[in-house]
């Protein structure tokens, strides 16, 4: 989830938030910008045959003089086709496009690629070291939220008095406490390569597994409480055999390997809800491994849609940050607590938000 209050000049390109590419021209990235046309868009290449997702609204954003609240969200796991890219504008989802195209299956697109060069309010596309499609304009109270699919209310509010949509502070609650997930109490014999402390490192890329034909389990030193959500992304060996256990509130294992499918890949696994199998809080997982070269694994929990990590205090996932580039803090200092600094470019000063001086057209209009 992408979060951010702008202002900008009118006339040209914008790009609001993009992974692109630096050092050569491959022509693979993730946008979500403001075209030359006004239009709010997302583009994307995952390869060069092609687009793999391309949203166009169908209103045009023609109001220079106002801020607005701009989310968007990049959900590709969700399992409603139209849910995978979301926009919002002062609180309300986009709805018309006059392009549609989302992105295929589960791809995860170019964000939090370590091979690509991210950028607020710019984009790289290649073969050059300068950025183009600058941001001209104000931005302000930006927030990235990694593995985490968070609607506008959650950075912002409608004044019952004004009825204006003002910002207001992410609230950076969840499970994750401080507590190192992979430091409890372990069992049996998991893959030296694939240790308990990467199923807690918050990347999607990594797993922790059994060693083949052997079982390994994790009770915790803390119990994981869950309110409404406790899943797993992971998955059964190739042969969809081997078993994930939960050890819950019941003070027993659960087996729940039945929700789970069977992949043989190192990642891209889809999150799975068993929620309605087990009890809160969870106490420990278990493996069962095979005979065989793959086996039961998983490469992050989710405790009420936010990801475990080790050592983690702020909830806003890995890759999370918090720019609040309001005059009073570092503009590239992220205080999220995440450490995700960026390098401030061309930045010419603040001004005070107070709240959302823009309205959305009523209608889906598009005349100039």
């Amino acid at each position: 989830t992408w979060s951010g209050w702008l202002k900008r000049s009118p006339g040209s390109l914008h790009d609001i938030f993009s992974a692109g590419q630096e050092a050569t021209n491959d022509g693979l990235y993730s946008r979500f910008r403001i075209d030359s046309d006004d239009y709010l868009n997302y583009r994307q290449w995952v390869n060069t045959s092609r687009l793999d997702a391309y949203l166009v609204s169908s209103m045009k954003l023609r109001d220079p003089s106002a801020y607005f609240h701009y989310v968007a969200i990049y959900d590709s796991n969700n399992s409603t086709n139209s849910d995978k890219v979301r926009f919002y504008i002062n609180g309300q989802r986009v709805t018309v496009f006059s392009s549609n195209d989302y992105p295929g299956g589960t791809n995860r697109g170019w964000v939090n690629a370590g091979s690509k060069t991210h950028t607020i309010g710019g984009h790289y596309d290649g073969g050059s070291t300068n950025a183009d499609s600058f941001w001209n304009g104000h931005m302000s109270q930006v927030y990235f939220l990694d593995g985490i699919a968070a609607g506008p209310e959650e950075f912002g509010y409608t004044d019952p008095l004004t009825n204006t949509w003002r910002p207001k502070k992410y609230v950076q609650s969840g499970a994750n406490n401080g507590t190192t997930w992979s430091s409890g109490t372990t069992a049996g014999s998991i893959e030296g390569v694939r240790p308990w402390a990467l199923g807690f490192d918050g990347r999607e890329d990594t797993f922790t597994r059994p060693d083949s034909g052997q079982v390994a389990s994790i009770m915790f030193d803390t119990p994981i409480n869950f309110t409404n959500k406790f899943e797993i992304r992971g998955a059964r060996d190739s042969g969809n055999t081997g078993s994930i256990e939960v050890y819950d509130g019941t003070d027993a294992w659960i087996d729940v390997s039945s929700s789970f499918g069977s992949y043989s890949q190192a990642y891209d696994y889809p999150r799975v809800n068993i929620t309605s199998s087990i009890t809160s809080p969870v106490k420990g997982i278990r493996f069962n491994g095979v005979s065989a070269a793959s086996q039961p694994r998983f490469t992050q929990i989710y405790v009420d849609d936010k990801i475990l990590i080790d050592g983690d205090t702020s909830n806003m996932g890995l890759h999370g940050f918090y720019l609040p580039m309001d005059g009073n803090t570092p503009i590239g200092k992220d205080q999220s607590g995440r450490g995700n600094d960026w390098t401030p470019v061309n930045f010419g000063g603040s001004v005070e938000l107070p709240k959302a001086t823009g309205a959305i057209p009523i209608l889906n209009t598009n005349e100039a």
